[in-house]
């Protein structure tokens, strides 16, 4: 028995409650789950009418709607939960008492289909009208077999091929719209928190100092008192610092400094994000707090502009200011900066007090293990204090050595003549002869340079 209408609907459970509506009322009705079935029966001529349950997903099955509409403007009727733009249908040539908006309503379904049918009846002379052997041949031209419908890619992909078709039609309509809006809640918080975090880092950076102030940077520096015939009697100062030139300092010296501290110092341009991905790895690893990843541009930037405080702000400023220094900055002077800047214990700042004290020497006279000794210190002063933990000091110290073995700047022979080397067991500290006449020297220089007499790197005679 030939149907009278055939339906498709995109959920099967709204389209057997229409389906079982008008047959309930005496129209014979066929419900399709595939439109391609739905077109060609109307194409044979076994349908009268042609109705398409869009529920809520009208923008999803739009090429649905336009095929079927512009191959049967007459015999469709389209049913939709959304208010629908009726000037796009009408370009198919729908009128709009041809749709059926709203909620699902069986009994103004029936009274619809009844009032069309009987439309047609009076313009056609009966249900049936001629065949159109081209309607087919353009509905597949509309790419509609091959493609379907956007949804129907979309859960092919989703869901992939072989899932249960009665929850495509039924259940996914239902979960696509809290797809969506979990979608655009999503951009929207990602788009509010970029411009929070891009103004916030712009705040920052506006507060940035002025790096070209190291061009006249000059941090405390110790004074010294020498007798007549050029012998050091006392030396002055709140942090005892001896500024030398890079040129000054041994070529082991500073590679032990770089191979500890940031061996691709020479590669980056003040950031190395090789070294932060690997510290996260060992941070996330270990589960604590257990490597840094600043570079040496990086500390100087803290030593010289900011405070030594734990947070985001401060790593952010800290990260700024070691590219502008890098763009500012030969390597060498970022580097004769920092040695000169360092601090290193027992109240020695740079690297020529830190000679002087551990090993009673000048810089250019540091051996190969006296050069790691002291680049072993910056991290923890008092922790490998040769000292007071000298355990701990020889085991940082063998560190050095290695990390100087594998990045290639000594051999074997030479790391294992360094690490067997002693450790120095006497502290060089400040120069006390002649006292008396020393403080006597110091009353009477002090009424005259004030507090500069411990900060001005003086020479007096």
């Amino acid at each position: 028995m030939k149907a009278s209408i055939v339906i498709y609907a995109t959920n099967m459970i709204r389209g057997q409650i229409i389906a079982k509506t008008l047959s309930a009322c005496g129209i014979r009705a066929d419900l399709r789950d595939d439109p391609d079935d739905a077109i060609t029966m109307m194409e044979r001529g076994e349908s009268s009418l042609v109705i398409v349950d869009v529920n809520s997903c009208f923008a999803d099955n739009i090429s649905v709607v336009h095929t079927i509409a512009g191959s049967f403007p007459n015999f469709t009727l389209i049913l939709h939960t959304y208010p629908i733009d009726f000037s796009r249908l009408a370009k198919a040539g729908l009128r709009e008492d041809q749709c059926l908006g709203g909620p699902l309503d069986p009994e103004a379904v029936f009274l619809k289909v009844q009032d069309l049918l009987k439309r047609i009846k009076t313009k056609f002379g009966g249900y049936s009208f001629p065949k159109t052997s081209k309607i087919l041949t353009r509905y597949r031209n509309h790419g509609f077999i091959a493609a379907k419908t956007y949804s129907s890619k979309f859960n092919q992909t989703v869901f992939g091929k072989h899932i249960d078709h009665v929850f495509l039609k039924t259940v996914f309509p239902r979960i696509y719209p809290g797809l969506r809006r979990a979608f655009y809640f999503c951009l929207i918080f990602l788009t509010l928190f970029i411009g929070i975090a891009g103004g916030y880092t712009y705040w920052i950076v506006s507060t940035l100092p002025d790096v070209d102030l190291l061009n006249s940077f000059s941090p405390y520096k110790s004074s010294k008192i020498y007798s007549y015939d050029n012998i050091l009697l006392t030396e002055l100062y709140v942090q005892r610092r001896t500024p030398v030139s890079l040129g000054k300092v041994p070529d082991h010296v500073k590679k032990a400094f770089v191979a500890i501290e940031d061996a691709r110092y020479f590669e980056h341009n003040g950031i190395d994000p090789i070294r932060i991905i690997g510290a996260l790895y060992a941070d996330i690893k270990s589960g604590a707090y257990r490597q840094g990843a600043s570079t040496i541009t990086q500390q100087l930037a803290k030593m010289v502009f900011l405070k030594p405080e734990k947070t985001i702000a401060r790593k952010i400023k800290e990260i700024a200011i070691a590219l502008q220094m890098e763009r500012k900055f030969t390597k060498n002077q970022i580097l004769e900066l920092y040695l000169n800047q360092a601090y290193f214990g027992s109240r020695a700042y740079g690297i020529q007090a830190a000679a002087k004290a551990y090993f009673g020497k000048d810089v250019d006279h540091l051996t190969l293990e006296e050069g790691a000794l002291l680049a072993a210190l910056p991290k923890a002063p008092s922790a490998y204090s040769p000292f007071q933990n000298p355990e701990k000091s020889r085991r940082r110290r063998k560190f050095v050595l290695r990390r100087m073995l594998e990045t290639g700047v000594i051999d074997k022979f030479q790391y294992s003549l360094a690490v067997k080397k002693p450790l120095p067991n006497t502290f060089h500290g400040r120069v006390s002869k002649a006292p008396y006449f020393a403080d006597y020297c110091i009353k009477r220089l002090k009424q005259n340079f004030g507090e500069q007499l411990f900060t001005g790197d003086l020479r007096m005679y």
